[in-house]
């Protein structure tokens, strides 16, 4: 796994590389790595050249996502769902960021920081059964200590969404189905 910082300025892509497993990739450059543990499970592990992390969803009436160091001992930041598509960051240091849509549809994300200053944006490119994210990280993000977490939590706040998303439509279907009676 190369530095995120050797690739800054280039283009970087979320690309799905087996069922829950995605790699951070600069063209064919692994830079990050997030993949689910279990088939029913939030919890993944992010791992970048500068460390390993645990994300895990947590709560059902005020769900956050949670980031601490891999062997779980250290809280290192918290995602808290917010009302309106707004999500707040807090990392273990105090700073905080929003995560939010910066199109109507959801298809493109971003992590914000002080006074709406866009820092990491996600634009969601959608292949045959695979998911993938266009990455673009501004100047501002550039030096961020806290940029491979961000980039982690960004793309698995995404990924999380798109499966609550697809499991929402098949019960849907499913209902559907037998309702009709078909």
């Amino acid at each position: 796994m190369e530095p995120l910082i050797d690739h800054l300025g280039k283009p970087l892509i979320w690309s799905q590389v087996k069922f829950r497993r995605f790699e951070l990739l600069a063209r064919d450059r692994v830079l990050a790595r997030l993949e689910w543990q279990k088939v029913l499970s939030s919890i993944a592990i992010g791992e970048t050249a500068d460390g390993r992390w645990t994300l895990k969803r947590e709560g059902w009436f005020r769900p956050c996502i949670s980031v601490t160091t891999a062997d779980g001992d250290v809280p290192v930041a918290a995602l808290k769902f917010g009302g309106r598509g707004r999500d707040t960051i807090r990392m273990a240091s105090g700073t905080s960021f929003v995560w939010r849509a910066t199109k109507v549809h959801r298809s493109e994300m971003g992590i914000f920081g002080a006074e709406d200053t866009p820092l990491v944006t996600l634009r969601l490119r959608q292949k045959l059964l695979r998911y993938e994210a266009a990455v673009t990280i501004a100047p501002a993000a550039r030096r961020l200590a806290e940029l491979p977490v961000l980039l982690l939590l960004g793309w698995y706040r995404m990924a999380q969404g798109l499966d609550e998303e697809s499991a929402l439509m098949a019960a849907i279907a499913g209902a559907a189905t037998a309702y009709s009676g078909t």
